[in-house]
């Protein structure tokens, strides 16, 4: 028995162990893996990893030295009360960017590295680009740990990244956003180090971004770290912190006691030197030290240099070094500039070298002192068009000053430190046999990039498959890097050339044609085209050596590379097809590159429907489909047909104030128009005039047009209803529902809701006319007799389920039903004959709009996020429940942004996406849109035709849209078919309206069942039949909104409206290339 007590407790034991270890896997496996929130991250923000403090020389500060200062760094660090930030500024060569190394290592020791930047005009192109700093140092934080990286993919979520933020809004969205909620006020700041700032390569832009974190660092859950030279844009920004000591901390490195840093660099250099000579007894002496030590005065460049130059002789060349004389009270930078001269005359002594060789070092000397980035050496030969060895032979003697690979020609040139390039750069410090090349180095420079961009721009360099996609999606093949340098900087040097004329020459005969296209190639194949318009900008500054054509051809060619960058970063392909198809007629870029291409797409102007007033309320359908109602803000109302996009009516003197809501009686014979001044009219449609109706403050009925209601409704006509018979029409001002006579005007009876408080906010007749069911703003639901105006029930908020405004009632087919629905999402289904609730839901925690009362089914709108699924439908039977699992992502807008069709089949939701589309609801399919680049925000209205087959949208912007939204309408007899290939095809069919004879009939895109075009926000047309979708042209944001997209009839608007022409639009996909002419001249 005891052993059978055992062995079942020996087994729960072991089923506890499997149990707590399966909860251990699956919390384990539960939970995000770094590896992959890094990709994610990666993914989104660009950093630039060269910066980080991995990438750097691995030396910080010697052992033993500079402990003084790293001692306070480290106390600041871990002091939770010390200022946010602290700038250690030097002259060059003073060591700060040994100190930053060195703090990082201990920052990171200390788990408090928040991350690091160290700029250069060394390094990349990125380590000079102070907008790369924020976006670096955010992907840095978050990869600190798991809920740091959560954090600020969350934060990318709610606003996506952009390279084109600004500071604030990085500061805002990629620092303070994300980390804030994460840091715990007990525990030390993470700290971040950004280390030469005056490397980096705008002095504006540096200025900013330091403008904007010593405004925003009490805010921030992080320490900066900041180093530089006292350049003056930095001490203008950060000197004030002086003044401000509970937010910045300031040290200026060159002023620290003399003996301080002598003992530190002593130390630096008997280190150095012992280990150039370990197995020489004796060497150096203490005397050989402490004179390089006086010659360093407080430079360590100096002793680092030292150390470069002894390197290969190192015994005879200290005996030279310490003879030198050293007077005292010599300026800082003395001593360094004999050492830099001592280098320049050894590498060039004119006993043994030649003359030529001479003279090719101090070329290559002042080019790489002078290049805007350095170049590996293949790159700098390709950009000179020198053989590589010879590059490299010239720098052989001057490894002291200028790193050269040995080995590996891919390396980078480069100077070991900015104090060499000063040298260089600065009169009376350089030796005067330099002064020649330093003052012609950009003229030889300027001369490079030109015959590069001569030989090397062609057509299609970019050498990208199909114009359907992005750059990023396909295979990047450009790798010609002196390509790359002479299209970023041939501006920089041609305006510093002694000879800027004759290069601003040569630069006109390169850009004033179809190369100008070919160099913004390049740019989006290197992904730099950002640039464009300040390289551009360049000339226009120095504009005394460019000739008035080069000039405007230049302004209009910033104008071009503004107007149209999204499309020229985006897709290199879309340079010709998109940006040069639709540049103006007038620009000059258009003028001399448009004469080389063919096949293009075009825009063809239709002009202004409207130019006076513009839309105040609702446009409607007329039960036909095909004419529209329009109210406007002077009181008209006017008719167009929507076929040939003509006026028809004009319906006037009704109203003084803006038309507020417009409707029509189901026979088309009546409609009535509503005001902001609280008057009805009630009009003939046969001869467009009013009828008789009835003033309440009048005593003679027949003497008036028009109703004009009490003052004291401040919002003015809410609403108009029409009942089914065409007899009553329902208005409604504030808290009162008019009924009146729509033959004649006059009021049925009395006025309902008189006694009540509440605001009415939908109201629909029933079936027969004899009753009207409203809801108001408060969720109080009322039905009325329209006979006598008698209340048969009233259910307020607290006797049911809508604790909100409701949106919208609707009577079920058998008038024993009425429908609602509340801004909560709660939907209700009423008893019309009891006044109880029958059913409700509460599916949905968002605004709900417009319900549908199919046989036994209710319908509820919301939207999926990929649009596939924007409505569900469920049983209205009270025993069932709605299904499980259905949420809406985003709510709909507000109350007119949804309705139904007249024969209950079709609903036309606009969303808060963006989104316009038509759902059938017998086949439960999206039969027209979604249609994007129509803000949903600005909507005032929407609707649809009687036979649902056209959909109407109007919008804030003055304008109103119908769309075509009836798959099965037959196919066009004109439409012809592209077929570049299996894979490209578009089907082109011809605007269907007729056109006066010396009117142009454009094409438009379509597809033969559904509409498969979209217009996204970024201004892309995609053809979202395939995924990815297919870049088909990219429209400028100025002719967005008036753009007739494939399945649009008529665009009513007072701003300039246009056809899409695809008509001769034959190059595209993968024969995107076709588009070039292929002269031969222009395309070398």
């Amino acid at each position: 028995m005891i052993g059978e007590v055992a062995k079942m407790r020996t087994g729960i034991l072991n089923a506890l162990d499997e149990l707590r270890d399966s909860q251990t896997t699956s919390a384990r496996e539960s939970k995000p893996r770094m590896p992959d929130l890094r990709s994610k991250i990666l993914h989104v923000v660009n950093w630039v990893d060269s910066a980080d403090i991995d990438a750097q020389n691995s030396n910080g500060c010697l052992e033993g030295t500079r402990v003084d200062i790293l001692a306070e760094l480290s106390a600041w660090s871990r002091d939770i009360h010390a200022p946010r930030i602290y700038w250690l500024n030097g002259m060059a060569g003073v060591g700060k960017s040994a100190i930053a190394r060195s703090f990082c290592h201990e920052l990171r020791k200390d788990g408090l590295l928040g991350g690091s930047f160290f700029c250069s005009r060394r390094g990349t192109v990125e380590q000079a680009d102070a907008k790369r700093i924020i976006p670096s140092l955010a992907v840095l934080m978050a990869l600190r740990d798991v809920h740091c990286a959560q954090s600020l993919l969350a934060e990318l979520d709610f606003r996506p990244y952009s390279p084109h933020w600004n500071y604030e809004v990085q500061v805002e969205h990629l620092l303070r956003g994300p980390f804030c909620g994460i840091h715990s006020e007990e525990h030390p700041l993470p700290v971040v180090v950004i280390d030469a700032l005056d490397e980096c390569s705008d002095e504006n832009a540096t200025r900013d971004l330091l403008l904007e974190l010593v405004k925003s660092a009490s805010l921030l859950p992080m320490k900066f770290f900041l180093t530089s030279r006292p350049e003056l844009h930095i001490r203008r920004e950060l000197e004030r912190l002086h003044d401000a000591p509970s937010l910045g901390k300031v040290l200026r490195l060159h002023d620290i006691e003399m003996d301080i840093v002598s003992a530190d660099i002593s130390l630096y250099l008997t280190h150095g030197l012992r280990a150039l000579q370990p197995s020489a007894p004796n060497w150096p002496q203490e005397a050989d030290i402490a004179i390089l030590t006086q010659l360093s005065g407080k430079l360590f460049i100096y002793a680092f240099t030292v150390l470069m130059y002894l390197r290969d002789n190192p015994i005879e060349r200290l005996e030279k070094l310490t003879g030198t004389v050293v007077t005292a009270g010599q300026v800082m930078t003395r001593s360094l500039d004999d050492i830099y001269r001592m280098i320049l005359r050894e590498a060039m002594d004119l006993g043994h070298h030649e003359h030529e060789e001479i003279d090719l070092t101090r070329r290559m000397l002042s080019i790489n002192v002078f290049l805007r980035h350095p170049l590996k050496v293949v790159e700098l030969a390709s950009l000179l068009n020198i053989p590589v060895h010879r590059v490299k032979s010239s720098l052989d003697r001057l490894h002291a000053v200028i790193y050269v690979p040995i080995r590996d020609d891919h390396g980078c040139l480069s100077t070991f430190h900015a104090s060499f390039g000063d040298f260089l750069a600065t009169p009376g410090r350089a030796p005067s046999y330099m002064h020649r090349y330093t003052y012609d180095v950009h003229t030889h420079l300027a001369d490079a990039c030109i015959q590069t961009l001569h030989k090397k721009l062609s057509f299609n360099m970019s050498r990208k498959g199909s114009s359907y996609l992005p750059n990023t999606e396909q295979v990047h093949t450009l790798r010609d890097d002196a390509l790359h340098y002479a299209s970023l900087h041939w501006s920089y040097h041609a305006v510093r050339s002694c000879q800027a004329e004759v290069s601003l020459f040569e630069l006109e005969k390169i850009f004033a044609g179809p190369r100008f296209l070919f160099w913004l190639e390049v740019l989006s194949a290197f992904s730099i085209s950002a640039q464009a318009s300040e390289i551009l900008q360049v000339i226009l500054d120095c504009h005394d050596h460019a000739s008035p054509h080069f000039l405007g051809f230049l302004e209009d060619g910033i104008d071009f590379v503004t107007h149209f960058g999204p499309a020229i970063a985006y897709s290199a392909p879309h340079i010709y097809i998109s940006a040069l198809a639709f540049c103006p007629n007038s620009s000059a870029i258009r003028r001399v590159c448009a004469p080389y291409f063919s096949r293009l797409p075009r825009l063809l102007l239709r002009g202004p429907s409207y130019s006076d007033q513009n839309l105040s309320g609702p446009a409607i359908f007329m039960p036909d489909g095909k004419h529209i109602l329009v109210g406007f803000s002077d009181g008209e109302l006017r008719a167009w047909d929507t076929e040939f996009g003509a006026p028809t009516s004009t319906f006037s003197g009704g109203h003084t104030c803006p038309i507020t809501c417009v409707a029509v009686s189901l026979d088309g014979l009546r409609v009535a128009t509503g005001s902001a001044d609280n008057i009805v009219c009630i009009w003939d449609m046969r001869s467009s005039v009013g009828l008789r109706s009835w003033d309440p403050q009048a005593t003679d009925h027949a003497r008036h047009l028009r109703m004009k209601f009490p003052s004291s409704h401040e919002d003015g006509v809410r609403l108009l209803h029409f009942s089914p018979d065409g007899y009553k029409v329902a208005s409604g001002l504030g808290r009162e529902v008019y009924i009146l006579n729509a033959m004649t005007g006059a009021p049925l009876c009395p006025i309902l809701g008189s006694d009540h408080v509440d605001l009415n906010s939908s109201v629909a007749f029933s079936p027969n006319s004899e009753e009207l069911i409203s809801g108001t703003e408060t969720g109080t639901m009322q039905l009325w007799d329209t006979n006598t105006g008698l209340l048969i029930w009233r259910a307020t908020r607290t006797e049911h389920g809508h604790f909100a405004h409701i949106t919208s009632v609707r009577f079920a087919a058998d008038g024993r039903q009425v429908l609602s629905v509340a801004s909560n999402g709660t939907v209700c289904v009423w008893d019309t004959r009891g006044g109880y609730v029958r059913s409700i839901y509460r599916p949905l925690n968002c605004g709900l709009h417009w319900i549908m009362p199919p046989p036994n089914e209710l319908l509820a709108v919301n939207e999926s996020e990929d649009c596939d699924l924007p409505a569900s439908l469920w049983t209205k039977e009270p025993h069932l429940e709605p299904p499980h699992g259905i949420r809406t992502l985003r709510p709909v807008m507000h109350d007119k942004s949804s309705i139904l069709s007249s024969d209950i089949r079709r609903v036309v939701v606009g969303s808060n996406t963006n989104t316009i589309f038509v759902w059938d609801l017998e086949t439960r399919s999206v039969v027209c849109g979604p249609h994007r680049g129509i803000r949903t925000d600005d909507i005032l209205s929407v609707a649809l035709s009687s036979d649902g087959c056209h959909m109407l949208a109007t919008t804030h912007d003055c304008g109103a849209r119908v769309w075509r939204c009836d798959p099965d309408a037959a196919a066009n007899p004109r439409a012809n078919t592209i077929a570049p290939g299996p894979s490209s095809t578009i089907t082109l069919k011809t605007y269907p309206r007729d056109y006066p004879p010396n009117d142009i009939s454009p094409s438009l895109p379509s597809s033969q069942q559904r509409d498969i075009f979209r217009l996204t926000d970024e201004g892309w047309i995609q053809d979202v039949s395939c995924k990815p979708p297919r870049l088909l042209v990219w429209i400028p944001p100025e002719k967005r909104r008036g753009v007739y997209l494939p399945t649009m009839t008529f665009i009513l608007a007072n701003y300039p409206t246009y056809f899409l022409d695809f008509g001769d639009f034959y190059a595209h996909g993968t024969r995107w290339a076709d588009c070039f002419r292929g002269d031969s001249d222009a395309g070398r």
